[in-house]
């Protein structure tokens, strides 16, 4: 399969379709032969690659058998997307600060990722149980009291199939934005770049 370091710093979602289209093109098959071989109309193949049509379980089947591309991976790609998305439009309400655009409001990745459970209704309670952390760590971090761990994570990853490190990203996110909110800090930042600008 196809890999790409530039997805793993870009700053918007990826659709699972343009990693099709990279695959494809990197095999030199032709979209058209292609929704033949897997028995799709070349318009729908046509819409994903465009990521205007999502992914779902039956083409994620077709996928693996003509590309030999895991069902779970494609399950995963979707599932990433689908969270990045979230995220991204969490982060949507920006504000211009010194030329450089911020978060008005730091976003907590276990906000998105409560939304998540509960869009696939599962369970706090079953969840914790499932992943093997006690119920109350894992509610402090719905509930934005702890944050994500590297740990943590990679055990979300496991479950749920969205990159540990999107979650990271975004608790590092979460953080800087939390620090620069802190006037003593700003504070203190303002005179150390006083003191360097007389060295």
């Amino acid at each position: 399969m196809a890999t790409n370091n530039n997805r793993l710093t870009s700053n918007r979602a990826i659709h699972p379709g343009e990693i099709l289209r990279e695959e494809l093109k990197e095999r030199g098959i032709k979209q058209k032969d292609f929704a033949k071989a897997i028995g799709w109309q070349a318009t729908h193949l046509n819409e994903f690659i465009k990521g205007k049509r999502n992914l779902n379980e039956d083409l994620a089947m077709r996928l693996e058998s003509q590309l030999g591309i895991p069902f779970k991976t494609w399950m995963s790609l979707h599932s990433g997307y689908i969270y990045e998305c979230k995220a991204l439009e969490k982060n949507a309400d920006y504000k211009m600060i010194s030329n450089k655009l911020e978060p008005s409001k730091p976003v907590h990745p276990g906000e998105v990722l409560r939304e998540e459970l509960e869009n696939r209704g599962i369970s706090q309670k079953k969840f914790s149980e499932q992943i093997g952390i006690p119920y109350k760590n894992l509610n402090d971090i719905l509930n934005c009291r702890k944050p994500i761990t590297e740990n943590t994570a990679l055990l979300l990853e496991a479950a749920l199939g969205i990159p540990a490190h999107i979650l990271i990203g975004l608790q590092t996110d979460y953080n800087m934005q939390v620090i620069k909110q802190d006037p003593s800090f700003l504070e203190r930042l303002a005179n150390i770049r006083k003191m360097a600008a007389m060295l």
